[in-house]
C-alpha cells in the first residue's frame, strides 16, 4: 500500500489502465548531471553522516514537471528522505558539496500499456476469468 494515494475502490477498477515501465540500459553516470531530461531516468545514492539515502525518478518525471537537471535532483534528494535545510545547495552552482557526493546511475525505459478490458480478455483466454469477483459485488462490466 502507498499512503500517498487513496485506495482504489472495486467500482473504479474497470476504468483503470496499467502502464508498466521496463527499465534497461543502466549506466553509471560520470557525475550527478550526466543524464538527459526526458531520455534518462536516474537513481541516486549518497550518504550524509553515515546515513545512506537513495531514490529514483523515471525518465518522464522531469520532463512532465518541466524541471531541469538541478531541480530534478532537488526533488529526488527530498524523495530519498534527506530533508535538512541545506539540501537546497544542490541547486547552487557555487555550493556543490552534496552534488559532488551523489552517485548517479542513469537508465532508459520502454513502456507497455494494458486496459482493464484487455486484462479481462487475457484472464478469460487463460481460464482465469476475473469478472466473477465484480459480479459478486453487483458491478456490471
Amino acid at each position: 500500500s502507498d499512503d500517498r494515494f487513496n485506495p482504489v475502490s472495486l467500482e473504479e477498477v474497470p476504468k483503470l489502465e496499467v502502464e508498466v515501465s521496463l527499465l534497461h540500459s543502466f549506466e553509471k553516470a560520470r557525475d550527478a548531471l550526466d543524464w538527459e531530461v526526458g531520455k534518462h531516468g536516474i537513481m541516486i545514492d549518497f550518504e550524509v553522516d553515515d546515513q545512506p539515502y537513495s531514490a529514483t525518478f523515471l525518465p518522464e518525471v522531469a520532463a512532465e514537471e518541466h524541471w531541469d537537471q538541478r531541480t530534478t535532483l532537488q526533488y529526488l534528494v527530498r524523495k530519498a528522505g534527506y530533508f535538512y535545510s541545506e539540501y537546497m545547495r544542490v541547486s547552487c552552482v557555487n555550493h556543490s558539496d552534496l552534488l559532488d557526493e551523489i552517485e548517479c546511475t542513469r537508465y532508459q525505459t520502454d513502456k507497455a500499456y494494458l486496459s482493464f478490458k484487455e486484462y479481462v480478455q487475457m484472464t478469460k483466454e487463460r481460464n482465469r476469468d476475473v469478472t466473477a469477483v465484480f459480479k459478486e459485488h453487483g458491478i456490471a462490466l
